[in-house]
């Protein structure tokens, strides 16, 4: 028997509230030939740049929930670092999209004001209204967002998307019409223990938070390294913007650019188009279309590394290269911001898959800390296969794992579970058959010391669970419960 150790749990000493986020598959190849990338900015009257919008969402593979409205009305969203207003669907054209229907909110008030944004290939429009907002539990009332008709800037990628809205939650002056921003709200409101907010994204297609009022302990280790948040513009912040060092591979400087931004809206990292050749190349990167790569899904890659006030911030292969629908994507495009918000780096979700971000609205800064090791298992001998075993996830204990499956026991938890091998060039497949009355998909989130990993239910995205019996019921099975591990929940069959 191998033995390895979980990681350490920490419980902070103030309170915040978690926002799960689903993740959804990356675009496939053929989809990404159709997308358009390109970046548009608007002036105001005297010329200054006043928003900058880089992102097209077709590519978003992070979303939440809001609810805006009395009664709630549960809207899916992109939390986006990128950008600084909420919008909503109110559509009846938009089918497959949970739309926003002022006629059934008793707190709703007209606006009518226009509201029109540029994205890549065309305008988002509607008009402002105002209503009820609820995020992650903060309730501020009397909101302004914009309800949304008109979604053509957005492509094809949204009509077929799981994501309904936008909540920006950048600065106020990137905010369309310099309405309030959703985050500027939640800070006025004064509900919040602190005035900050953190990210969490989960791998290999895993669930993700995003987490309000504070930090998850459960998901860093070690200490943050602050850096201030620079203007987007002179005098002006409106990313989440700052000076970064380098970014070497090898340790050998591949960008003369020394700034950059932190987006969680943006899926890929994003360099100026003069440097992305070279950066493929050393990583075996091919050209696909529109500045982005394909790679080898085997490839033996090196590191990336992003150098931000004398830290070194790891991205592994296992996180930039993204397997879309079989074929392998590098995590990386050209794309050029002009001045004077640029030229920068755009910091996206293969990043902050990588470090933990903390976004501190009030000390105007960024912190980065560690990521906490993935969860760790003790692999014993497999139990030969019972006659009454039909499906994986069975219970070690009474000699129901199947032939594919080892005994897993998790150090520090009372219990075992019977659990396979995740396949696949990038270690995520896992088989889908569950325990009668099992209502979980299984993913790879269990990971031994020697990195293989391991299938398991996972039946709370965030701790703590919020509702035990709730989750310990979608299990499925009488002797199998869901126990805290790592920042998650995973239904183990009790000792």
């Amino acid at each position: 028997m191998k033995t390895f150790q979980l990681a350490t749990l920490a419980v902070g000493a103030s309170a915040f509230t978690t926002v799960p986020l689903q993740a959804k598959p990356p675009l496939t190849i053929a989809q990404r030939l159709k997308m358009e990338r390109s970046v548009k900015i608007g002036y105001d009257a005297v010329g200054t740049p006043s928003t900058i919008v880089i992102n097209d969402f077709e590519d978003a593979q992070y979303f939440g929930t809001i609810s805006i409205g009395t009664p709630p009305q549960k809207i899916n969203v992109v939390y986006d670092t990128g950008s600084s207003n909420l919008w909503a669907p109110n559509s009846a054209n938009f089918l497959l999209h949970k739309n926003y229907k002022h006629k059934k909110s008793s707190t709703y008030s007209a606006n009518g004001t226009i509201f029109k944004i540029e994205y890549g290939s065309g305008p988002v429009s509607g008009f402002y209204s105002e209503d009820t907002i609820n995020l992650g539990g903060f309730t501020v009332p009397d909101y302004t967002f914009a309800e949304v008709n008109n979604t053509k800037g957005l492509g094809v990628g949204y009509a077929i998307g799981k994501f309904d809205g936008i909540c920006g939650l950048g600065w106020d002056d990137i905010s369309v019409d310099h309405v309030e921003t959703p985050l500027r709200a939640l800070v006025n409101a004064k509900d919040l223990d602190e005035n900050v907010f953190a990210f969490y994204l989960g791998s290999n297609g895993t669930a993700g938070e995003l987490v309000l009022g504070g930090v998850n302990p459960a998901h860093y280790s070690g200490d943050f390294h602050y850096v201030p948040v620079a203007d987007t513009v002179p005098g002006k912040k409106g990313y989440w913007a700052l000076a970064m060092d380098d970014i070497t591979i090898g340790g050998k400087s591949v960008t003369t650019t020394r700034k950059a931004i932190v987006d969680s809206g943006t899926s890929l990292l994003a360099c100026p188009k003069s440097e992305i050749a070279a950066i493929a190349k050393l990583v075996g990167a091919k050209p696909l279309i529109k500045g982005e790569y394909t790679i080898d899904c085997n490839a033996d890659a090196p590191d990336i590394t992003v150098v931000i006030d004398g830290q070194n911030h790891v991205i592994t292969k296992e996180n930039y290269i993204i397997n879309a629908g079989g074929e392998c994507l590098f995590g990386m495009l050209g794309l050029d911001i002009p001045a004077p918000a640029g030229p920068l780096w755009i910091l996206g979700d293969v990043f902050m898959r990588s470090t933990y971000v903390k976004f501190d609205v009030d000390q105007s800064r960024l912190g980065f800390a560690t990521i906490a090791a993935a969860n760790t298992v003790q692999v014993q001998p497999t139990v030969a296969m019972s006659p009454a075993a039909t499906t994986h996830y069975g219970d070690p204990l009474s000699g129901a794992c199947m032939s594919d499956e080892q005994n897993i026991t998790i150090t520090g938890v009372a219990g075992s579970v019977c659990s396979p091998a995740a396949t696949g060039v990038l270690k995520q497949k896992c088989p889908t058959d569950t325990p009668a009355g099992c209502t979980i998909t299984p993913a790879a989130i269990l990971q031994d010391q020697s990195g293989d990993k391991y299938c398991a239910l996972e039946c709370s995205p965030a701790l703590p669970i919020k509702d035990q019996k709730l989750a310990d019921s979608i299990c499925g099975v009488d002797n199998m419960s869901c126990k805290p591990i790592s920042g998650v929940g995973i239904c183990t069959y009790d000792a």
